[in-house]
């Protein structure tokens, strides 16, 4: 298995799109091939045209040779079926490469061995293995739950961070700093009322302007 798992592919990425682009590159080239040559009878055909040839046999071979498009499709045709050929024998390599490795893992396998050997099955020493491992997890769920309810105690038995004395006394402080406060706050303003009223009374019995310029 980590044979097998670490092996170097046939064909990486790599090489698919060299191959793709080397494809691509022929098709291209013989494309242009192709266009070539038509365009090379076409120019043939107007040099005899301008001449006046009267060899009708050449005319007629001309004429009856197949257009572009015909001999384009079939270059397509015979490209596809080579492809085609080739990618039957690169699967025909990739089972077969396939089918070796697993003759191969076969060969190596303990199990493969074991059974050559005669050795009989363990079948009995995976029954206790399933045994040891069932009491195993029936021990660690006993001791889980069993924590989760000790835990479950301690929280429901201890002591609470603050007591309803404790709250009673802090509201009661409380509410005595603002009503403390409240009361500061209220003879403030009263004397504030006081002095702007002082201030008002002084400034009512001040002569005004007028009347100082009068005397």
């Amino acid at each position: 298995n980590e044979k097998m798992r670490n092996r170097a592919p046939l064909f990486n990425l790599s090489d698919v799109s060299k191959a793709e682009q080397a494809l691509a590159e022929a098709a291209k080239k013989r494309k242009a091939e192709l266009e070539a040559e038509e365009k090379k009878r076409r120019e043939h055909l107007q040099e005899c045209a301008l001449r006046g040839s009267t060899n009708r046999e050449s005319l007629f071979c001309l004429h009856k040779s197949q257009s572009f498009e015909e001999r384009l499709a079939k270059a397509v045709e015979k490209k596809a079926a080579e492809l085609k050929e080739a990618e039957k024998e690169q699967r025909d390599r990739i089972r077969e490469a396939v089918a070796n490795g697993h003759r191969k893992q076969a060969a190596v396998s303990p199990l493969a061995a074991a059974l050559r050997a005669g050795v009989v099955d363990n079948s009995e020493k995976q029954k206790e293995c399933l045994v040891q491992r069932t009491r195993s997890m029936t021990e660690l769920t006993r001791k889980y739950y069993r924590e989760r309810d000790e835990m479950n105690e301690r929280l429901r038995s201890r002591e609470p961070m603050f007591s309803n004395s404790s709250l009673t006394a802090v509201t009661a402080q409380l509410e005595e700093k603002s009503k403390k406060l409240k009361q500061e706050l209220t003879a403030e303003n009263q004397k504030q009322w006081q002095h702007i009223g002082e201030i008002q009374q002084k400034a009512l019995q001040k002569p005004f302007l007028m009347e100082g310029r009068l005397h």
